[in-house]
């Protein structure tokens, strides 16, 4: 599956694959904050931000890792 289209695809570039660790670390870290709070509904849409923040580390992580392996 293409995460981006054809013509944007490029090799590996490791500020974009640190910018993704960062996202990944900031969002486990906001999750880590929230665990204890998490059992109030009203705490889980705040809690959904660093999910998110998370969620788009772990997707480019895992692009730039296949752009790496790629490339080798």
């Amino acid at each position: 599956m293409r995460l981006l289209w054809k013509k944007w695809d490029c090799e590996f570039n490791p500020v974009v694959a640190l910018f993704g660790l960062v996202f990944l670390v900031a969002g486990v870290y906001g999750l880590g904050l929230l665990r204890h709070a998490c059992r109030h509904p009203v705490v889980l849409v705040v809690a959904a931000i660093p999910a998110v923040c998370a969620l788009m580390g772990t997707v480019v992580l895992v692009r730039e890792y296949q752009l790496w392996s790629k490339g080798r």
